[in-house]
């Protein structure tokens, strides 16, 4: 008889296993998480009865190398200017973001969310508002998931005054951190660029003061040498800066154009500006007619003085 070899208090007999039906042979296998030496460890037994004696195999022990942990996201950023259906961008329009966020690790991250967000127009930070992210609070990513961040920034004038017309004059940025396994950090950065158009637009308001001349007693009605001052205020009401800027007056059917108006008693225009632009890019070389730069939110008015003609009141 072959001798039995012993296993605590259960016996085998060398080379038995084999002679079993598939039936009466069980398996015993336990596997365990990663450890820190980067395998997966397990040992098996085979178990096996005969006679109503239990009997053990030798255990085969094997671990299996696991890869490194590789930690990466990826951050896409994307964003759209909401003017509110109008067709036109305003101070108080929104930029609406979203931060995409993917685990391109081959482990689970945690902790995932957009640290810092910023935006600049032309180059210059925005003096708008930023709402609060959605969700607010960090994530967790298995690998290959992905998380939509949503953010939205109020538009200040200053924001839009300087980005429009310019490309990509819209810069939004957002920084996302992570933390993988053992806490360990990770980052990454993405940035979405918006254009904001150009819309030119100017408006004009016109007023006429009355000062009666040489014992004229009208009672506020005009009579021939009575003075009649025009003032025209214009502001820039669009987003860029206009150039050029004159008034063109048809006075009693006849066209008057500031700029070519300069008779010692017609004139000439005299344009002042009266309402700085908040970014500062009102600009005039002197008194001639023309306003030279008016910059987006600013005003300037011009005036105009007109003596009354006998032929204008006998027309009447």
């Amino acid at each position: 008889m072959k001798p039995f070899k012993q296993y605590g208090s259960t016996r085998l007999r060398a080379g038995m296993i084999g002679g079993f039906a598939a039936a009466a042979v069980a398996a015993a296998m336990q596997a365990t998480p990663a450890t820190a030496a980067g395998s997966i460890d397990n040992s098996a037994v085979a178990r096996a009865s005969h006679g109503g004696a239990a009997y053990v195999s030798v255990a085969a022990a094997q671990s299996v190398p696991l890869a490194d942990p590789v930690l990466s996201i990826e951050v896409a950023s994307s964003g759209v200017i909401d003017d509110g259906g109008d067709g036109t961008v305003d101070a108080g329009d929104m930029v609406r973001l979203t931060v995409t966020v993917t685990n391109k690790s081959n482990v689970t991250i945690s902790g995932v969310l957009p640290g810092e967000t910023g935006i600049a127009f032309d180059g210059v930070a925005g003096t708008g508002s930023f709402a609060a992210a959605s969700p607010e609070g960090p994530v967790t990513l298995a690998p290959g998931a992905s998380q939509d961040f949503t953010a939205a920034y109020t538009l200040a004038a200053e924001d839009i005054y300087r980005a429009a017309a310019a490309p990509d004059g819209v810069v939004a940025t957002a920084t996302v951190s992570a933390s993988g396994p053992g806490d360990a950090p990770l980052s990454g950065d993405g940035a979405a660029r918006m254009t904001i158009p150009a819309d030119p637009a100017l408006s004009i308001a016109k007023t006429a003061t009355l000062k009666e001349e040489n014992g004229n007693t009208g009672d506020g009605l005009a009579e021939t040498g009575d003075t009649i001052t025009y003032t025209y205020v214009v502001t820039n009401t669009g987003n860029v800066a206009l150039t050029g800027v004159k008034i063109v007056d048809v006075h009693e059917g006849v066209e008057i154009d500031s700029s070519t108006v300069a008779s010692g008693t017609e004139g000439p225009f005299d344009e002042t500006a009266t309402a700085t632009d908040p970014l500062g890019r009102n600009a005039d070389a002197g008194i001639d007619g023309i306003y030279d730069v008016l910059g987006a939110g600013g005003s300037v008015t011009f005036t105009f003085a007109h003596t009354v003609s006998q032929a204008e009141f006998d027309a009447q």
